[in-house]
Order: C-alpha cells, then sequence, then structure tokens
C-alpha cells in the first residue's frame, strides 16, 4: 500500500468509525424519539462544525459557496431520502444486518453508471455485482420469513445513496467540496422541519435533558464525520479509501452486541461476506482497469 495515502486512510477511518457512533445513537434515541424528530436536531446541529470546517478549509466564505442551486436541491432531496431510510432501517434492525445490506452501495452505483451513464461494466464487475445481490437474498430470505420495513428500507436507501453520489460524480465537480454536504443537510433540516410542522407522524416529544445532549453529541458527530469522509475521498483514489467502510461492520457487530444485545445470525455472516467480498473484487477489478487505462495514455 503506498504510504503516501496513510492520512486519508486514517481519514476515512475515523469518519467510518465515526457514523458508527452516530448509528448507535440514533438506534438509542429512535426507542423513544420519532426519526424525523431526531434527524432534525442532528442535520441541524451537523451545519455548524461543516460550515467551521469549510470556513477554515475554503479561507472564508467562499469555501461555502455553490454553482448550481437545481443541482444542489435534487442531490439534497436523494440524500434526505437515504438519511430517513437508512435511520429507519437503524432503528427497525440490528445495526450490523442493516450495515450489510447498505454495503452493496459500491455495486448498485456501478450497475446504475452502466445503465444510466453508459459507462462500461466488465463482465468481472458484472460477476461482482451478481454476488453481491445474491448476498441480499441471503439476508432478507424472501422465501422465508416475511421481509421487514427495516431491510425494505436499507434497500430503498441504498438506491437513494446511490443516485446522490453518482449525482455529485457526474454533476459536482465545479462545486466546492463542503458544500454538498453544508446545503445537502441544510435543505434536509428544512424539509423535515416542514413536515414535522404539518403534523407528520410521529410528531415532537419534548426530550429530556439527557436525551437532547445525546442527540446534539450525535449532531456535531454527524458533521465532523461527513468532512472527513469527504475529505479523504477527495484526496485519495476511491478505490484506496472505499475498502475500509466495512470497518464499519466491525463497529456495527461490537456495538449492536454491546448496547442492544443484539446477536449476529448465521444469514448476517453468509449474506454479509457475500456483499462485503463482492464490492472488494468490484473495488479490485476497478481499480486495476483505471490502472491500465491510465499506463496507454
Amino acid at each position: 500500500m503506498r504510504s503516501d495515502y496513510r492520512p486519508q486512510i486514517a481519514l476515512v477511518v475515523a469518519g467510518f468509525s465515526l457514523y458508527s457512533a452516530v448509528d448507535a445513537l440514533t438506534k438509542y434515541l429512535s426507542l423513544r424519539y420519532s426519526i424525523l424528530q431526531i434527524l432534525l436536531i442532528d442535520t441541524l446541529v451537523s451545519l455548524l462544525p461543516i460550515t467551521l470546517i469549510g470556513f477554515v478549509h475554503g479561507k472564508g466564505w467562499r469555501g461555502l459557496s455553490i454553482r448550481s442551486l437545481p443541482l444542489h436541491s435534487v442531490r439534497a432531496m436523494f440524500g434526505l431520502g437515504a438519511m430517513i431510510l437508512n435511520l429507519y432501517a437503524f432503528a427497525h434492525m440490528p445495526l450490523a444486518d442493516a450495515y450489510a445490506i447498505l454495503f452493496s452501495g459500491p455495486l448498485v452505483m456501478t450497475a446504475l453508471s452502466s445503465l444510466m451513464f453508459k459507462e462500461k461494466v466488465a463482465p468481472s464487475a458484472w460477476a461482482a455485482i451478481a454476488g453481491g445481490f445474491a448476498g441480499i437474498l441471503v439476508m432478507l430470505r424472501p422465501s422465508g420469513p416475511a421481509i421487514g420495513t427495516g431491510a425494505l428500507s436499507a434497500v430503498l436507501g441504498v438506491l437513494c445513496f446511490s443516485f446522490s453520489a453518482l449525482i455529485i460524480r457526474h454533476f459536482g465537480q465545479n462545486e466546492t467540496p463542503i458544500s454538498f454536504p453544508l446545503y445537502g443537510n441544510g435543505t434536509a433540516a428544512a424539509a423535515i422541519a416542514c413536515l414535522l410542522a404539518f403534523g407528520c407522524p410521529g410528531g415532537i416529544v419534548t426530550p429530556t435533558q439527557y436525551d437532547l445532549g445525546v442527540n446534539v453529541v450525535a449532531g456535531l458527530i454527524l458533521g465532523i464525520a461527513a468532512t472527513a469522509v469527504l475529505a479523504a475521498f477527495r484526496a485519495a483514489p476511491a478505490s484506496v479509501v472505499s475498502p475500509f467502510q466495512y470497518y464499519q461492520m466491525v463497529w456495527a457487530v461490537l456495538l449492536g452486541w454491546l448496547i442492544f444485545g443484539d446477536t449476529p445470525t448465521p444469514f448476517l455472516g453468509i449474506g454479509g461476506s457475500l456483499i462485503i467480498g463482492s464490492g472488494l473484487y468490484l473495488l479490485r477489478t476497478e481499480n486495476r482497469r483505471a490502472q491500465a487505462n491510465h499506463s496507454t495514455k
């Protein structure tokens, strides 16, 4: 592994670990409060570290500017959908099971890139996508017990996240790095506030001081995690830093077991291994293809 990418690897590991902490805190809060209420505080508070980091790193307000409001609006809607669906999944199923499904994101993005943007996908990549899909089927067991709403929410969350990431990848080259989490979370907060104001199911329950503190801490961590992961992906190839997202599975199993008493099932082990293995294989083949294309130029 190239030593000059070690700072970015450390950054992305820290960022994904912080995301795991946010997910665990959200699952804890969801026992007493609606997902929308939790997410409203999360997104509002996350704007503080995101704005501060963007202002300092961008050397002023220019680091927070945007060029295309429609682009950010569409991206933010997909991002909001991913947030709500993913948090619902974390609240209604074991953390490790939710993560295993969400880790199919790279596979889904590759398939969508081929279908929507006509990107060439090698047969080996399609094989990896098929393997990841098989892993999802093992976990969901459509011929066995009824598929839970949490699992369906996780699958839909993957789709929303993939659309959001593809918008950034194909149309966001001229935007500042911090603008996507800043305006994405800002739009999410405004949209959630409107939903709650018009009596969205769940409503607002006055939190205890302790729970409010937990929610605020989760929001601060969310803002720091978002900027850390984004900085890592901007400074190093995705093929280098993306595999370290799978460290979240370790945190998911550990936190789920210690805090919520979730015991991993054999279906999680088999299905999760297929999804993670397929994702790593896809990243490896795509990295080799990119290096081959670069060497021929």
